[in-house]
């Protein structure tokens, strides 16, 4: 079983960085780092939270609670002008995408198509 440490030092050297690089990145000491490394002490939620978003891996992971290494990272996303309009009357008020995600033009009338299949609106 791969521990917290483990997988934190994996990570930090995927990245190339020196345990001196990485306190510098976390703002902990260095004998911090090589304390989780070693799984000689715990990190606070703080830390976990940082390390989760730099690496862009889950918590859950991390902490061997699933194999699924990356987190599925969401943004909420502000419809262009001339979507707005269709989009509320069709009832959509919130919208999120995956954080790496763009969404082209052809996709936001992809999007209205979808809401206006499940409302029923031709």
């Amino acid at each position: 079983m791969s521990t917290f440490g483990n997988k934190l030092k994996q990570l930090r050297i995927e990245k190339g960085l020196t345990q001196k690089e990485s306190c510098k990145i976390f703002g902990v000491a260095e004998s911090t780092i090589s304390h989780y490394e070693s799984d000689k002490r715990n990190p606070d939620h703080e830390f976990l939270i940082k390390c989760a978003q730099h690496y862009h891996v889950s918590i859950d992971w991390m902490l061997g609670l699933t194999d699924k290494r990356n987190a599925i990272v969401s943004k909420e996303v502000d419809p262009p002008e001339k979507y707005k309009k269709i989009l509320s009357m069709l009832g959509v008020t919130d919208l999120f995408i995956f954080e790496e995600a763009e969404l082209t033009d052809e996709d936001w009338k992809e999007l209205i198509q979808f809401a206006k299949k499940m409302k029923g609106t031709p």
